[in-house]
């Protein structure tokens, strides 16, 4: 009852490589599912396919994998590197019960480690790096692709690139504990986030043609410079950070609260 169509012009890499989106049809129901850029290091091709092979079968009603238990399970396995870049939801009214409550429990198992893991007041940029990379989902839900460490240029390096259906957005994170704010506006870490996201954009406008060949579009949105938290700020710099975002006509600021709440958001509509 399934059938994979490969996106036209996209490959499978070598192992240990990045391999693109497909579009993943169920037949019987119409649900479309796209997976996301895994990040499976030592994978061979072979073992991809069987672990797209082992999501199908998940899928089914007859799987007796199909339960609470199991979706925590899996959601913090090596077989997460794979289902964690999927938009699992497209039509979620077509979804049994079954497998709905599957998807929700492992969401609802990613949604917990992350608000752990931007809990820590320990926790450093690259594990942040590393975490949204492996789960692309959390950063933009309505992202067809997120790409990560992106070389822009000879001296350029992009946390993230999300594509979009006809538009691209540049991304840079810094830790959850840093400060957005000082006495006297920006902290050094935001005004960095910022200057890096102009740099970045600018290379793009100025690569246009080399742009639009690479991500299908060179239409740049609003960069964001995820940093901080909300609990960090006061009622003045949460009003500063609003007026800002909607000031600036090319780069905003977005707190990991931003992410997880956007998420949490997600697992809801999806659970009604």
């Amino acid at each position: 009852d399934w059938s994979i169509d490969p996106v036209k012009g996209k490959k499978f890499q070598n192992a240990g490589e990045d391999f693109h989106r497909m579009s993943v049809m169920h037949l019987d129901k119409s649900c479309e599912i796209q997976v996301m850029n895994c990040r499976l290091s030592g994978v061979s091709d072979y073992g991809r396919v069987s672990f797209l092979i082992r999501f199908l079968w998940m899928m089914t009603e007859n799987c007796v994998e199909l339960t609470e238990e199991k979706a925590k399970s899996y959601a913090n396995n090596d077989f997460a590197r794979f289902l964690n870049h999927i938009l699992f939801v497209w039509a979620p009214s077509r979804l049994s019960s079954r497998v709905k409550m599957f998807l929700i429990g492992m969401l609802k198992e990613l949604e917990s480690k992350f608000e752990e893991l931007i809990s820590r007041t320990d926790v450093d940029e690259a594990e942040v790096q590393d975490f949204l990379e492996d789960h692309t989902s959390i950063t933009d839900l309505n992202a067809k692709r997120v790409l990560s460490k992106e070389c822009l240029g000879r001296t350029n390096q992009a946390d993230f690139i999300l594509i979009y259906a006809d538009s691209i957005r540049v991304v840079e994170i810094k830790k959850p504990f840093d400060p957005i704010f000082e006495k006297e506006g920006f902290s050094s870490v935001a005004s960095l986030a910022l200057s890096e996201l102009t740099r970045y954009q600018n290379w793009l406008k100025l690569n246009e043609s080399e742009a639009k060949e690479r991500y299908g579009s060179a239409v740049l949105k609003k960069g964001w410079g995820i940093i901080g938290r909300v609990k960090n700020m006061n009622e003045e710099q949460m009003k500063e950070l609003i007026l800002y975002d909607s000031k600036s006509e090319e780069t905003i600021i977005r707190t990991y609260d931003d992410l997880l709440e956007n998420f949490s958001l997600r697992i809801s509509q999806i659970e009604k």
